[in-house]
């Protein structure tokens, strides 16, 4: 039988119950889950490259961050 795939993953991610809407730069996103090192979206359309700088905004309770 096939071994299941190896985590990779050296820190956990947490899974949002609802996704995030949000913007990279101009373009709506979703925040999909989080950890220290980096968000997961889901998008339509063009963003930056993987692993390139951007800014990303959202709301959370009633502030921009």
């Amino acid at each position: 039988m096939p071994q299941p795939p190896k985590e990779r993953r050296k820190v956990s991610r947490v899974k949002l119950s609802r996704p995030l809407p949000g913007r990279v730069g101009e373009a709506r996103i979703f925040l999909v889950d989080a950890s220290v090192e980096g968000i997961r979206i889901a998008h339509q359309g063009s963003l930056p490259a993987v692993a390139q700088t951007c800014h990303v905004s959202f709301a959370w309770e009633g502030q921009s961050i």
